[in-house]
């Protein structure tokens, strides 16, 4: 931006864009051009950021997350991530998960190494979306793929493991959006008949999952609403001020684009929303998504309890 005067005295402002699209722009294309090559820098190895910027109602949610019928760049870039593993079998199953900003350490807990994620509302609209747009353009793929590989000395010795987090900034208050005790379950066993009597019965005469009764593999938004909340604190990696992370966020594996959905419909089941003279439910915080793409040698010998040696 740039600023100067105007022949009647008046301040004059001058913006550079990198480009604009226009109002008609369909989400692939925004895709395309916004966030397509931040997934490139993302497999290249680079820290990359997508930042949404806008006043309320200015469509700010819409080209990010995006609707199931048109979904968004962030669950587009996510797929696009889990595409480019399963295309080239680099999908790892080691039990570790993300430490800090930038290390790894061993995980015994199922629910954040191999998650059961309770089933979204909604969530069979994402997947259909998903599954016609097919896993993209073959050509891109294998261009994204070589960029993965192009990092490794020995391309056939990695294996990757993609974890996300969401939290949101609200009053100067950073809060997590993930809770594991109703974003995930154990109870998979039974599931036909984990529906228990006397709860309520909604549309079609099936029992509703908000009462104590509930299906424990549904999410509830009755339970997800009632969570408490407590500020966490954001940290740097060594005390330097650089490498920063939030201390105690959850992060999560997701494998495939069902449990991304998952993951994002809890979150925002969560999100801190408000009614506007512009939008009646207008987010009143600022949400961060985080995706970790770990990569290990497909011979790392993961020790239980024990440091990840950085030769993994």
């Amino acid at each position: 931006m740039s600023r100067g005067l105007a022949e009647d005295g008046a301040v004059a402002e001058r913006y550079l864009f990198a480009g604009v699209l226009p109002s008609l722009a369909k989400q692939p294309r925004v895709f395309e051009v916004c966030a397509l090559p931040v997934v490139r820098d993302l497999l290249s190895g680079y820290n990359t950021l997508l930042f949404s910027y806008g006043i309320t109602n200015s469509g700010k949610t819409y080209t990010v997350q995006g609707t199931s019928e048109a979904p968004g760049m962030l669950p587009r870039s996510v797929k696009t991530v889990l595409d480019v593993l399963d295309s080239r079998g680099l999908q790892g199953d080691f039990a570790v998960r993300p430490r800090y900003a930038t290390q790894v350490e061993y995980c015994s807990d199922q629910r954040v190494v191999a998650p059961t994620f309770r089933i979204a509302p909604g969530e069979d609209a994402w997947v259909r979306q998903f599954e016609e747009m097919g896993s993209g353009d073959p050509q891109v793929l294998s261009e994204l793929a070589q960029e993965l590989e192009s990092n490794d000395v020995e391309s056939d010795d990695w294996v990757y493991q993609l974890y996300v987090s969401y939290f949101e900034v609200y009053n100067e208050m950073i809060y997590d959006l993930l809770d594991l005790t109703t974003l995930t379950t154990v109870h998979v066993k039974g599931a036909k008949r984990a529906v228990k009597r006397g709860g309520k019965r909604g549309p079609g005469g099936r029992r509703g999952a908000d009462d104590a009764g509930g299906d424990p593999l549904i999410m509830s938004a009755a339970q997800i609403a009632g969570l408490a909340r407590t500020p966490l604190l954001l940290r740097s990696e060594g005390g330097r001020g650089n490498e920063a992370f939030v201390d105690g966020c959850v992060e999560v594996r997701v494998r495939s684009v069902r449990d991304l959905v998952r993951v994002l419909v809890h979150g925002q089941m969560r999100r801190s929303v408000h009614a506007t003279g512009l939008n009646a439910g207008s987010s009143r915080s600022h949400a961060v998504f985080q995706a970790k793409l770990i990569k290990l040698r497909k011979s790392a010998e993961i020790t239980p309890l024990e440091p990840v040696p950085a030769t993994a």
